[in-house]
């Protein structure tokens, strides 16, 4: 007797019947067509979406860490320009003080 479920290999088709040759043991014998299904029982379909699942978490869980990596650096990297961008500004704050300053050193220089 065949239990659903079972691999089989499809021999011979004679109208709604098909000699089949069990998988495993071997056994040959005859079934009509309408009980053979042409996909993965849905044990075997549901064991291969639990591997992927646990494939897929694991990739999320990679990925989440990069994410979180990337948004640190992200962050480092802002850090730092608002100090460049502030080191910027008291520099050229000093060097237009600077060259105001020194209009009438210019001045003076080019009398002389």
């Amino acid at each position: 007797m065949l239990f659903s479920g079972r691999p089989l290999e499809v021999l011979s088709t004679r109208g709604e019947w098909n000699q089949v040759k069990v998988s495993d043991s071997g056994k040959a014998g005859w079934v009509l067509s309408r009980f053979l299904a042409t996909y993965l029982p849905w044990e075997a379909q549901a064991k291969k979406l639990q591997e992927d699942l646990v494939s897929l978490n694991a990739k999320l869980n990679r990925l989440q860490k990069e994410f979180s990596d990337e948004s640190q650096q992200r962050q480092g990297l802002a850090a730092e320009l608002r100090q460049k961008t502030k080191e910027l500004e008291t520099l050229s704050k000093q060097y237009s003080e600077l060259k105001k300053g020194a209009e009438g050193y210019l001045g003076l220089k080019t009398i002389l």
